[in-house]
């Protein structure tokens, strides 16, 4: 768990970083929950999208992220410290949802990107039942969030582009409730992963439209 004096700075340099080379902005601010823990689920185009997750948020976001990205070397310090749990290329959905839960059982919040690594297409990848099993089984609620820019940079589609405006728009908790009477858990997991990338692409048209 990262030092919170050393998290605080660190959001911070990131944060005036990204404000002056990417003209950064935050919509929606007042969306994110005052206490408690939560799951903030984001789009995923770059490697930028942890930071940009990251220094969204007033308190230390929990990614559960491959061990690669928190390896040695500078970007797997900065990892590290803005909250990146590692885990083992490889592991099961559940896997990922054991460690998630560990953190939001703390009071903790859990970063996740529903659609697993970083989408190369333009548009959203299918998500993964991972985001609707953490939901039912936490009983937390849902925060999504768009983010639009990083997409040009450190992506699959473009590893050093140079994005005109990097924003993260944040939209309003969703809240899940399992149902213990559903036979196929598979069925309730696939439509709250759904709900969670609906959610995500309504922020998107939002921003599309100027709204």
């Amino acid at each position: 768990m990262p030092s919170h004096l050393i998290y605080r700075e660190l959001r911070l340099l990131l944060l005036v970083a990204l404000v002056t080379f990417f003209r950064f902005r935050i919509k929606g601010k007042h969306n994110i929950p005052k206490k408690g823990s939560f799951i903030v689920a984001g789009n995923h185009t770059s490697y930028l999208d942890p930071i940009a997750v990251g220094v969204s948020m007033p308190m230390v976001v929990h990614f559960i992220a491959k061990e690669e990205l928190v390896g040695p070397g500078l970007f797997g310090s900065v990892m590290s410290k803005i909250g990146m749990v590692p885990v083992k290329r490889g592991s099961q959905d559940v896997g990922v949802i054991k460690e998630s839960l560990k953190y939001l059982r703390q009071g903790q919040v859990v970063g996740i990107f529903p659609e697993g690594g970083r989408v190369e297409t333009p548009g959203f990848g299918e998500p993964r039942l991972g985001i609707g099993m953490l939901a039912a089984h936490s009983k937390v609620p849902v925060l999504p969030m768009y983010v639009k820019g990083t997409e040009n940079l450190l992506s699959k589609r473009k590893k050093f582009g140079i994005p005109e405006r990097i924003e993260a728009r944040i939209g309003e908790p969703l809240e899940f409730k399992e149902d213990k009477n559903v036979h196929h858990k598979k069925d309730m997991y696939k439509e709250f992963s759904d709900k969670v990338m609906k959610s995500i692409a309504n922020l998107k048209s939002a921003y599309e439209i100027g709204y």
